[in-house]
């Protein structure tokens, strides 16, 4: 299982945007030696920049979470493409390569096409064009690591497998289809890390990708389902049968008959007093709620609340006998103060060098002289602030008054030219 999850891996490291590469530089020659770029990269260690500016004289490329992007140097095994030919050197094919086409497909068998497919070819979603052999002025094909989803007839699929239709599947089918649903799994993951590493946005094909994997893993998941159904069908098959129950028709004689009753001797013996005695024995003992009172976690709870209670009272004791000690002997607790601090400070001496201290004070005088600085700037700025603040309000305040004098003048008018006064003369 985990080879076949490593095989999307292997396939990308094989062949993802290494056919350009080829094609440009064929001519070049080709190094038989790993660089110290791939050396690390396939011990899974670490690429360091410089490693990857050493692996190929391109400008190193990195992902947005600043890994390096390493790209590989010609390869000097030649490929099989999905035809099952071998890749030519460059695109287009020359004539070289086209007469070796040629003579392969002469060698072949009448009943076959083409040569054999790789099985690792299936691993990918492999165009129909792709498969067919390369002719004169073909350009690159497309391998399908990134499925083109344009058209509709490969932006939609089928659904997943119903669990009606798996139960009449047999095991054999069953273990079939769980192999292919993984495979496709395995499909899916390599064109979403291939679309991450060519940083395709996710809303271009990405929604189709993601129900396409889950219709494979509720398909897998139902065949897990189907085949755990006959494993319980069988276990229940092989477990011993229990006796079957006999219904009888009609009723009995005696049944529900009040005047019925159970002869309890046998041999001559009575048993009823001996299932009287069964009867009054006492009953098994049982889990039954109790109906005493908890009194061990209350008890509990009450010595922790009794001893927090006695910590703060203690703690608030000490805080008001230390409060009384400094109200009564202030000078004392000063000179304790400083003699603190200059023992600190003799400690200190004694740690640092003379040159050590003078550099400290004249640090901290330049400190401080900064501090004074920034200080009497931030004052500065804040009596700007105050003074424009002021001369804001005292403006609004003016503008204010002079909007109210303007209110009352035109109201004065007003009752001027319709009262023949300035105010109504009340009756």
């Amino acid at each position: 299982m985990a080879t076949m999850a490593a095989l999307p891996r292997l396939m990308r490291s094989v062949h993802t945007s290494a056919v350009r590469l080829d094609a440009a530089a064929a001519a070049l020659a080709i190094p038989t030696t790993l660089t110290a770029a791939q050396a690390a990269n396939a011990a899974g260690l670490p690429v360091t920049r410089a490693m990857a500016a050493a692996a190929s004289p391109a400008p190193v490329t990195f992902t947005p979470k600043g890994r390096p992007v390493i790209v590989r140097p010609p390869r000097t095994t030649r490929v099989n493409l999905p035809s099952g030919f071998p890749e030519p050197l460059a695109y287009p094919p020359s004539k070289e390569y086209l007469d070796e086409v040629r003579r392969i497909m002469d060698d072949l068998p009448p009943e076959q096409a083409h040569p054999p497919r790789h099985p690792l070819w299936s691993f990918f979603h492999v165009p129909a064009r792709s498969a067919a052999p390369l002719r004169e002025g073909d350009t690159m094909q497309d391998m399908g690591s990134v499925e083109r989803l344009g058209d509709e007839g490969t932006s939609k699929s089928g659904r997943s497998w119903r669990a009606s239709e798996l139960r009449r599947k047999s095991f054999e089918d069953l273990h079939t289809l769980w192999y292919v649903l993984l495979r496709e799994r395995n499909v899916m993951a390599t064109q979403k890390d291939e679309r991450r590493r060519l940083q395709i946005i996710s809303s271009y094909g990405g929604p189709v990708i993601a129900k396409r994997a889950m219709r494979c893993r509720k398909s897998m998941a139902r065949i897990k389902a189907t085949i755990n159904e006959r494993r319980l069908a069988i276990a229940a098959a092989a477990a011993p049968t229990k006796a079957p129950y006999v219904h009888v028709p009609g009723p009995v004689p005696g049944y529900l008959d009040e005047s019925a009753y159970i002869d309890t001797s046998i041999v001559g013996v009575d048993v009823a007093p001996l299932l009287k005695q069964l009867a009054n024995l006492p009953k098994a003992r049982g889990r039954t709620a109790s109906t005493k009172p908890n009194t061990a976690r209350s008890e509990r709870d009450e010595a922790r609340r009794r001893r927090t209670a006695k910590i703060v009272a203690h703690h608030r004791a000490m805080v008001e006998k230390r409060a009384a000690y400094r109200a009564a002997n202030p000078e004392k607790v000063a000179a304790q103060r400083a003699e603190r601090r200059d023992a600190r400070q003799a400690v200190k001496l004694s740690l640092l060098s003379p040159e050590d201290i003078k550099r400290k004070e004249a640090r901290r005088a330049v400190i401080g002289q900064a501090m004074k600085e920034a200080h009497a700037v931030q004052k500065k700025v804040q009596d700007a602030a105050a003074v424009k603040a002021a001369q804001s309000a005292a403006q609004a305040k003016a503008a204010w008054k002079a909007k109210d004098a303007k209110r009352k003048a035109q109201r004065d008018a007003h009752r001027a030219q319709k009262f023949g006064q300035s105010k109504p003369v009340e009756a």
